[in-house]
């Protein structure tokens, strides 16, 4: 569909030229004579485009004051169009609109490629801003805290996460010093920051403590990176809240202090080994039951405790505990001093492939009655002195026994608990009865080799507490279980660490992974789930090397390795989605410490990917612009050149256009350099100046040494042309009248910088004759020698011309 273009033009046949010239190019033109006029129509008419506006309109409101009118009303390209090209005019267009200006009958071609080159502009700047839009929205609503701030604290800027997890506001902290509002609980933090940034740039992972609107302290985990915004350094930093992470740290590792508590008060002796039967750590029961010390067992293998008849009798099942299986027998160690003593030996595979052994004595239980009896009350005492609650069933009489523990630890009186099954029973959660009915008949029926259940049961507060129980049946000689003995440990606070980091991965908005050293997803959240498509069963029958498209086979396994052995990374791959697309990603994996594991955190960067590629399309095509006018300019210059010389031919050499031909060819070698060169505004001055000469000299009847002693300078094209043509003047009044039958005639040119003077110091001369005294630069019989002072004032320098022995000009003319 053709575009609308409005014309401002106060002269009427102008614009009607002008509308003539836009209407061949299928532009649609509708034409204001003055600015108050054109203002209107843009405001009545939403199909106005580009705006064509000339700066001088004659009375009353002039073009830039009009054009600055419009674009309060809408954003739209403006061109001016003028015939003026002095710099305050340049100057005062400047300052409203970035489309630049065209002077007036500059010719249909540039006027049409300037609107064209404007659109696209236009375009390129409306997408910019439409993503410029779209960062913000992002910095907005970031669920992490994001500020700019500068090096001195001052804060520029701060999003909504910000607020949520301080409490600041905008009105509280903009424009104010992080000093003022005291947020760093720990000053010298921020000191660590900075100086971060000043040396390096950027500063990721630092661990700080702010202090909030309300007086509390939360955690943070804080990346900045230096920017700058109006020309001064910003920081750019985002702070992830991590207060409940640190919280769960902190609960993790008071559980492992009361997991090394209950270890070394366990009533039961414990043996930690590893795969080769070694033994790792042995607890103070355990040195207790065998009379050896804990010195003694380390290092050794369990076999040390076994006769070899027991061995051959009853041998170590590896084999069943490697394969998930808790394996219970009873056996007899031998103690240091020889004696034997009978155990319940329960065996079962823990965390990085140990192996814990708990060897419970039942020596009691094959002793008579009487001593049986001695035997429960200090098993009674030692239950009562670890944190487990014991627990005995009488599955004949249906009678039960619990210890004062078991009653304790949800909150009971002994006495308020009866002493049944049913009690038991009444105090499970409805939602876990079936299961752990279930898990009590299957052992008791043969099903199971060992008892272990998790279930809750109903404090007297009514909460309900998380309860691992274990136990032991009893059966008599026809193999019915008569009773059935264990242990319940409360185990709510480490199910509540699980639980707060199930639901920090499972809402968190990033996608997350837990990959183990063999590069197979063992975890995912829904986040994840989402980005790729995949339904959380399928990515875990997955490993990394299925989904990351960069990396396979052995690639994934040396990256996973180099991760591990770094400590972390964040990098950009791309990652396969459910429907056989991808994405980019950016990727910042972790080792979890302890742990032969990586915490993966994924999050989409496709936007933004696809964002750069258009922009880099956008300046190759704007690249492609420019070289294609260079090229026309050049052609245009070959065209003018070749009716000099067939206009040269006609007048039979009546007159000389020599001159006129060589300055075109010093334009024309300055187009070609700018076209081949990286830059299209400077020029090298040794090269430019080397090819105008040998053009110049390549009319000569005898060769001519050309000495060229120009430094390496690059010049804008502005200066580099009169330069030139100032050379390639002197070059041709020399060869014409300078060089007489001399041997080895040659031309120098030299450019000089002095840096204290500020000032170039250019000097020309040639071998030949001293020049004319009766010639001067004012000389109405020569053109060229009117010409040469114009060309230096143009530099806005200053010429001297020594004559004899031979003729050397010296010219300087400032560096900027």
């Amino acid at each position: 569909m053709p575009k609308k273009i409005l014309l401002v033009e106060d002269e009427s046949i102008i614009a009607l030229s002008e509308a003539r010239v836009l209407k061949k190019h299928n532009f649609i033109v509708d034409t204001a004579l003055n600015g108050e006029d054109a203002i209107s129509l843009v405001q009545s008419d939403p199909d106005i485009s580009l705006v064509l506006m000339d700066i001088d309109l004659g009375k009353g409101m002039d073009g830039t004051a009009a054009a600055a009118g419009i674009l309060e009303i809408r954003d739209l390209p403006i061109i001016f169009l003028t015939s003026h090209s002095e710099k305050q005019y340049v100057d005062r267009v400047e300052q409203i609109s970035g489309y630049g200006y065209v002077l007036k009958n500059s010719g249909e071609f540039i006027l049409i490629e300037s609107i064209r080159m404007a659109y696209k502009l236009f375009d390129a700047s409306s997408k910019i801003k439409e993503s410029e839009q779209k960062y913000r929205a992002a910095f907005m609503t970031s669920p992490d805290s994001i500020n700019i701030n500068r090096l001195d604290g001052l804060y520029v800027d701060i999003n909504e996460g910000f607020t949520s997890m301080t409490g600041f506001t905008r009105e509280d902290v903009i424009g104010r010093l992080s000093s003022d509002i005291d947020i760093w609980a720990s000053p010298e933090d921020r000191e660590k920051l900075v100086n971060g940034l000043k040396q390096d740039g950027i500063v990721e992972n630092l661990e700080s403590v702010f202090r909030c609107r309300d007086g509390s302290r939360k955690t943070g985990l804080m990346s900045a990176r230096l920017i700058t915004l109006n020309g001064e350094p910003h920081i750019l930093s985002i702070t992830r809240d991590i207060s409940e992470k640190k919280e769960v740290e902190i609960q993790l590792k008071r559980s492992e202090h009361r997991f090394k508590a209950i270890f070394e008060q366990a009533a039961d002796g414990i043996l930690i080994g590893n795969a080769e039967g070694i033994i790792t750590e042995a607890n103070r029961n355990m040195t207790e039951l065998t009379g050896y010390s804990r010195e003694e067992l380390v290092g050794r293998n369990i076999r040390v405790l076994f006769d070899q008849q027991e061995m051959a009798e009853h041998p170590l099942s590896y084999r069943r505990v490697y394969a998930g299986e808790t394996v219970q027998r009873e056996r007899n160690i031998r103690k240091k001093d020889g004696t034997l003593v009978p155990v319940i030996m329960n065996s079962k595979k823990v965390h990085d492939d140990c192996l814990q052994a708990i060897f419970h004595d039942i020596s009691s239980l094959r002793a008579a009655e009487e001593s049986l009896m001695i035997s429960e009350e200090r098993l009674r005492m030692a239950v009562e002195g670890s944190r487990d609650g014991l627990w005995d069933w009488n599955l004949e009489t249906n009678e039960a026994y619990h210890s004062d523990r078991f009653a304790r630890m949800l909150g009971y009186d002994p006495d308020e608990l009866p002493y049944t099954s049913e009690a038991w029973s009444e105090l499970l959660h409805p939602e876990d009865r079936e299961q752990a009915f279930r898990s009590v008949e299957e052992y008791l029926s043969g099903a199971r080799d060992i008892y272990e259940s998790v279930f809750r049961l109903r404090a007297k507060d009514g909460s309900y507490r998380w309860i691992s129980g274990r136990g032991k049946a009893i059966f008599n000689a026809e193999g019915v279980p008569v009773r059935f003995v264990g242990f319940n440990m409360d185990i709510s606070e480490q199910k509540l660490a699980e639980e707060k980091y199930r639901t920090i991965v499972h809402t968190m908005q990033d996608g997350f992974l837990l990959i183990d050293g063999n590069a197979h997803i063992t975890d995912v959240n829904g986040a994840y789930c989402s980005l790729t498509g995949f339904p959380r069963a399928e990515l875990l029958e997955m490993s990394i090397g299925d989904i990351d498209l960069l990396e396979t086979g052995k690639d994934v396994h040396d990256h996973l390795h180099r991760i591990m052995e770094s400590g972390g990374e964040t990098f950009e791959t791309i990652h396969r989605t459910a429907g056989d697309n991808s994405l980019f990603v950016e990727v910042s994996a972790t080792p979890l410490p302890n742990e032969n594991a990586l915490v993966v955190i994924v999050r989409d960067i496709t936007g933004r990917k696809n964002e750069e590629q258009h922009l880099q399309s956008l300046v190759e095509e704007k690249d492609y612009l420019m070289k294609e006018f260079s090229h026309r300019a050049k052609n245009n210059l070959a065209m003018i050149l070749s009716l000099i010389r067939l206009k040269s031919t006609t007048l039979e050499n009546q007159v000389d256009l020599s001159d006129i031909e060589r300055h075109i060819e010093a334009i024309n070698i300055l187009n070609t350099r700018l076209y081949r060169g990286n830059s299209f505004s400077s020029i090298n001055l040794h090269t430019y100046l080397q090819e105008v000469l040998e053009t110049v000299f390549s009319f000569s009847s005898f060769p001519i040494r050309i000495v060229n002693d120009v430094a390496e300078i690059s010049m804008d094209h502005r200066r580099a042309i009169p330069i030139a043509l100032l050379t390639n003047e002197i070059a041709i009044n020399a060869l014409k009248h300078g060089f007489g039958e001399e041997k080895d005639p040659s031309f120098t040119v030299q450019l000089t910088q002095d840096f204290s003077r500020g000032e170039y110091s250019l000097t020309l001369s040639n071998s030949g004759r001293p020049f004319p005294e009766d010639i001067d630069f004012n000389d109405a019989r020569s053109l060229g020698m009117q010409l040469i002072p114009a060309f230096v004032k143009q530099l806005q320098g200053s010429i001297t011309l020594s004559r004899k022995p031979v003729p050397v000009f010296y010219i300087t003319f400032p560096v900027v």
